[in-house]
C-alpha cells in the first residue's frame, strides 16, 4: 500500500514538472521574439561590397588629404521624412573643419555593422602616430558615419545625436 501512494505521488510530481517545463519553453520564445532584434533586411554580398568600397574610398581621400572628394560622398540623412539630401553650407564647413584637421593620417575601418536599411553603422579610426597608445597618450581618434540605402542606393551618411536610429536608442537604454 505504501509504494502505490509513493508510485502515484511520484507520478504526479512528474507530470506537474513536464507541465511546467512547457510553459516556460512558450515564455522563453515570446521572450526572444520581444526583445531580441531580428534582422530587418536582407542583405547581399553586392550591398556589404558596395558599402565598404564607399567607406574605403571616402578614407583612402582623406588619407590623401582630398577632403573635397570625401565631402562630396557625405549625405544627410533625415530620419522623420526617410530622405537623404546633400549637406547645407553649414554643415559642409562643420564637415570640411573637422576632416580638415585630421585628413592626411592613416584613416581604417574598424567595423561595418548592418541593422535596417535605414539604420547601420561604419567605425573608422584615425590614426596619429604608430606608436602603442597608451590611456595618457591615445593614438586615434574613432568617427562613425551612417550608410542608408534608400530605393537601392547606398549612401554615406553623417551619424549624430539628431540621426539617432534604432539600434542606437537601444545602446543607450
Amino acid at each position: 500500500m505504501k509504494y502505490r501512494y509513493l508510485y502515484l505521488y511520484l507520478m504526479l510530481a512528474a507530470s506537474l514538472g513536464l507541465t511546467s517545463c512547457k510553459d516556460k519553453q512558450k515564455n522563453v520564445k515570446t521572450l526572444e521574439q520581444d526583445y531580441v532584434q531580428q534582422p530587418q533586411m536582407i542583405l547581399s554580398s553586392n550591398d556589404s561590397n558596395e558599402v565598404r568600397d564607399a567607406v574605403n574610398y571616402y578614407l583612402t581621400a582623406l588619407n590623401h588629404k582630398q577632403v573635397d572628394k570625401a565631402l562630396s560622398m557625405l549625405f544627410y540623412y533625415d530620419l522623420k521624412t526617410n530622405k537623404v539630401r546633400r549637406l547645407t553650407d553649414k554643415e559642409n564647413a562643420e564637415q570640411r573643419a573637422v576632416l580638415t584637421r585630421f585628413a592626411g593620417y592613416r584613416a581604417e575601418i574598424e567595423y561595418i555593422k548592418f541593422f535596417r536599411e535605414n539604420d547601420s553603422e561604419v567605425k573608422y579610426n584615425i590614426y596619429f602616430s604608430d606608436k602603442p597608445s597608451t590611456p595618457s597618450n591615445p593614438n586615434c581618434m574613432g568617427f562613425m558615419i551612417r550608410p542608408v540605402r534608400l530605393e537601392g542606393r547606398w549612401y554615406l551618411t553623417l551619424a549624430g545625436e539628431n540621426q539617432a536610429t534604432y539600434s542606437s536608442q537601444i545602446d543607450k537604454q
